[in-house]
């Protein structure tokens, strides 16, 4: 089975190849990927991450051959008056498209505050100089791991949107899914 996932970030790729080796026999995929635009900007907002992580999808669909494609993609979103950032996943084959997303983390304070009061994007806010003095060298790309000094890994919300979606499609037979 030809499986293809919407970007070449090692951090997804191994992430997706993790769930795929609980799901599947290694011996029965392949998985690669690929580079292909969600559509949206550099952090999506609300219904955009669902939606970059389908176009991630949908591309892949349309462009190559393969069994299934799986688009993901991170974003924030505002739920009950906090901001939080999650992961979405889309997985699509010729005949079906399921979706799985993560749990969100509550973007600090200290980025929301910065994002409303100067009017910029999460990732404008991430990279300003009174935000970058506060990370963690080494966790520079990963939000959740600067959010908690590395005690969440952003890899966590990749996983957990990867399985909500890939579940649906992989379960075992003796699964509700399956029913």
């Amino acid at each position: 089975m030809k499986i293809l996932i919407g970007t070449q970030n090692e951090e997804k790729v191994g992430t997706a190849a993790s769930v795929l080796k609980e799901l599947l026999p290694v011996d029965q995929f392949t998985l690669t990927g690929m580079d292909v635009p969600s559509g949206y900007g550099e952090t999506p907002v609300d219904e955009e991450t669902k939606l970059g992580a389908y176009n991630r999808a949908k591309a892949l669909m349309a462009e190559y051959e393969c069994d299934y494609a799986i688009g993901i993609e991170s974003g924030i979103i505002e739920r009950y008056g906090d901001v939080y950032e999650e992961a979405w996943c889309c997985v699509m084959s010729p005949n079906t498209t399921v979706y799985g997303y993560s749990s969100g983390l509550k973007v600090p304070e200290v980025i929301t505050r910065k994002m409303k009061a100067e009017g910029l994007e999460h990732y404008q806010a991430l990279r300003s100089d009174e935000i970058k003095d506060l990370l963690i060298e080494k966790s520079r790309k990963d939000t959740w791991g600067n959010y908690s000094a590395m005690l969440l890994a952003r890899r966590i919300s990749f996983e957990e949107s990867m399985r909500n979606a890939l579940v649906q499609l992989f379960a075992p037979s003796d699964s509700l899914y399956s029913k």
